[in-house]
C-alpha cells in the first residue's frame, strides 16, 4: 500500500518501511506499526544524515574526546598527574559537551563546584587554563579524518582574578 510520501510503504498490518534511493544511497528502514508522522521524520533525518555527510559535515567532537587526546599528547610530560587530575575535575562538567559548546557560561558550574568543595582560586585557574589548552588545541592542531581541525575557533576562557 502506497502512502503520501514517496519511499515509505505501509503493509496491511499497518507497519511502515521506508525503502527509498537517496543521492546514490539506498535507505531501507523497518519502522514497524508508527505514525505516517513518525516516518517521515525518520526518512528526513536520514537524508540529512547522508547530506551531511556528502557535503563533508564534520562530526562534532566532545570536550571528553579532546581531553582525552590531550592526555595521549602529555603522557611523557613530568605534569602529567596535575594535568589528569584537573581533566577528571572537568569531566564531569563539560566532559559530553560538543567543543563549539564550551565557553566561560558552560564552565560557570564547574567553578562552582570547585569554589564549593573549598579548592583554591589557583586550583581552578589552572584546571581552567587546562581546559583552554585543549580548545586551542582543538583549533590548531587536532585534525579529524579529512584533515579539518576539530574546532573551528577557541573560545576565549577567562581567568579568575587572583591576588
Amino acid at each position: 500500500m502506497r502512502s503520501r510520501t514517496s519511499g515509505i510503504r505501509t503493509d496491511a498490518a499497518g507497519s511502515k518501511t521506508i525503502d527509498k534511493q537517496y543521492s546514490g544511497e539506498r535507505i531501507f528502514i523497518r519502522l514497524g506499526p508508527v505514525s505516517q508522522d513518525d516516518a517521515e521524520q525518520r526518512l528526513a533525518e536520514e537524508i540529512a544524515r547522508i547530506k551531511a555527510k556528502q557535503s563533508g559535515a564534520r562530526r562534532s567532537r566532545s570536550f571528553r574526546e579532546a581531553a582525552h587526546r590531550y592526555l595521549t599528547d602529555c603522557a611523557g610530560k613530568a605534569s602529567i598527574e596535575a594535568i589528569l587530575i584537573h581533566v577528571e575535575h572537568l569531566l564531569p562538567h563539560i566532559g559530553d559537551l560538543p567543543l563549539e559548546q564550551v565557553h566561560d557560561g558552560t564552565l560557570e558550574g564547574f567553578k562552582a563546584a570547585e569554589r564549593a568543595r573549598g579548592v583554591s582560586e589557583t586550583t581552578v585557574k589552572r584546571a581552567l587554563e587546562v581546559a583552554r589548552r585543549v580548545l586551542i588545541l582543538s583549533a590548531r592542531k587536532y585534525r579529524d579524518e579529512q584533515g579539518r581541525p576539530f574546532l573551528d575557533v577557541p573560545p576565549l576562557i577567562e581567568m579568575p582574578d587572583i591576588r
